[in-house]
């Protein structure tokens, strides 16, 4: 949490473990490009959130909090540890458990954000900090635990999780950061785990073109398939809804037996900007106000692409299924 606390130019000589979600694709604030500008100082100077200032402010609050509740003496330490094999990888702990090879991890959220991204993952804990917190495991091997506390601020409550060193995951993140540093960083490769986002900003040749791989089809294949079903299924939805009202009339309020709310249909109203009428009547200041922007849009075309059947029937029995990597 002390991330903030460092200037931008610092952070550019290492790759910390709060910049390791980023690096591996899982951050909801930071793409792997954005990241590896910021890291070769290409980027626009980043403007630090108020809900990490906030954190950042109330993190010695939510210390003494955890000591009251846990009974934990928690010490505060400005040092960073360094990976003992990469002296570009390293963390920062909150704060360190008192005569014990355990440390303390302060969040802040909303009970909101908390059930999208922590309660619905396989260990309870938001992917990001799960892969910040195996970081610091990478950085300092003695550490035995670390104790996640969430400081639910809508709540005014402390949620507590401890986790365990994953080795498996320790080596995932050990090998991406070395690559990510020596490849992309001092090297002129892009990250790997690039998101949608970074390559409709990357500044590329107009005019080029490439035959498709066989795993290149495979994922278009998958892609068509899946595009497929969705496509099926939002016309289901669509006659579900239909039916629903023709079934109860169209009443505003559908409830069960004790009264409670299963289905509502209620008129609302909304306003919009009428750009049409107002570039009629204003044409000269509407034009004054345009600007032109570029991005650039996916388009998989379906129809062009071989069924698995026809795909497959060409090659051996034994071709494997492709694997997916985030």
């Amino acid at each position: 949490m002390r991330a903030q606390e460092f200037t931008q130019e610092e952070r550019r000589n290492y790759i910390g473990a709060s910049d390791v979600p980023a690096l591996l694709g899982m951050s909801h604030f930071k793409t792997p490009l954005q990241l590896l500008l910021q890291k070769r100082g290409e980027a626009e100077p980043e403007v630090v959130s108020s809900a990490a200032t906030w954190g950042s402010h109330l993190e010695p609050v939510i210390a003494e909090m955890i000591t009251a509740e846990t009974g934990l003496s928690l010490l505060r330490t400005k040092r960073d540890y360094v990976h003992r094999k990469m002296p570009y990888f390293r963390c920062h702990l909150d704060r360190l458990v008192k005569g014990k090879p355990q440390a303390v991890e302060i969040k802040t959220t909303t009970k909101h954000v908390f059930e999208r991204l922590w309660m619905e993952t396989e260990t309870g804990i938001a992917d990001t900090v799960w892969a910040q917190c195996q970081s610091q495991f990478a950085c300092k091997p003695d550490l035995q635990n670390i104790l996640i506390a969430v400081a639910l601020l809508d709540r005014r409550e402390i949620l507590y999780k401890w986790v365990q060193p994953d080795p498996a995951d320790i080596e995932i993140i050990e090998t991406e950061v070395e690559q990510f540093w020596t490849n992309c960083v001092l090297g002129n490769e892009l990250p790997k785990r690039m998101q949608v986002e970074d390559w409709k900003d990357l500044s590329l040749p107009t005019g080029t073109s490439a035959q498709a791989t066989e795993d290149v089809i495979d994922l278009l294949q998958h892609y068509s398939e899946i595009e497929g079903v969705m496509s099926e299924a939002k016309g289901r939805l669509e006659l579900l809804k239909r039916q629903l009202l023709n079934a109860t009339g169209g009443v505003e309020t559908l409830t069960d037996e004790q009264g409670k709310p299963l289905m509502t249909f209620k008129r609302y109203s909304t306003k919009r900007f009428d750009s049409s009428r107002f570039k009629e009547e204003n044409a000269e200041l509407f034009e004054s106000y345009q600007k032109d922007t570029e991005s650039k849009r996916l388009t998989i075309v379906s129809k062009n692409i071989p069924s698995r059947e026809a795909f497959v029937s060409t090659e051996s029995d034994e071709t494997p299924p492709p694997t997916f990597v985030n």
